[in-house]
């Protein structure tokens, strides 16, 4: 029987977990974790390594998330696909690559993606805007490759001005009319200029 592939998606303090050939999300919520401004919560959760990660795995193998080896008995996953904040820096992967380790084990594979890689399957061309914990991130996407990244203050931008980061991001922008999504908590007043991209419909596409 073929292996089983998992996704991983992070809001908040929450991890949403979908399989191959299930449609259903499975959220785990770490409720201990303190939420702290600017920061993800995964690089918190090193404070209780041996408590987060036994009831992460207790959690996965309860939902059938990992696969099981008839031939051992052992519940196993060969690769997670973990799908990350458009401005995630090295260290806080290799603290989530770690806690995962620890979670699932020590051989798993983690494939790390950009969240702005996967909120269209149809656009080769495109713009991402999102709102992080710490900041706003303007990507313009071509062709499976991030061409260019602007980084900007976490703050409330006027319509007029994000227009703006828009077409000057990349030469090429000026003379297309690109696709706009948009990732983050209230980014509703930025409707007129793109698409609302909710974490469910960027697992789902990761799945797909």
């Amino acid at each position: 029987m073929k292996d089983k592939k998992c996704f991983l998606i992070i809001r908040d303090k929450c991890f949403y977990f979908m399989i191959s050939g299930n449609s259903s999300i499975y959220q785990y919520n770490f409720d201990t974790v303190e939420s702290i401004p600017g920061i993800y919560c995964f690089s918190s959760l090193f404070e209780k390594l041996s408590v987060n990660s036994k009831n992460l795995k207790k959690f996965m193998i309860e939902n059938r998330l990992l696969n099981k080896s008839k031939l051992f008995g052992k519940n196993y996953l060969k690769e997670i696909f973990v799908a990350i904040p458009d401005d995630i820096q090295l260290i806080e992967k290799r603290f989530l690559e770690e806690f995962l380790f620890s979670s699932i084990q020590s051989s798993v594979k983690v494939r790390f993606t950009t969240e702005n890689m996967l909120v269209s399957t149809v656009d080769k061309e495109y713009i991402c805007l999102y709102k992080t914990c710490r900041m706003f991130v303007v990507s313009y996407v071509s062709h499976n490759e991030v061409k260019e990244t602007l980084l900007l203050e976490r703050k409330n931008y006027t319509k007029e001005e994000m227009e703006n980061f828009i077409n000057n991001i990349h030469h090429d922008v000026k003379f297309k009319r690109l696709k706009v999504y948009l990732i983050g908590d209230d980014m509703e007043e930025y409707t007129s200029i793109g698409e609302v991209v909710n974490y469910e419909k960027i697992i789902r596409n990761f799945n797909n």
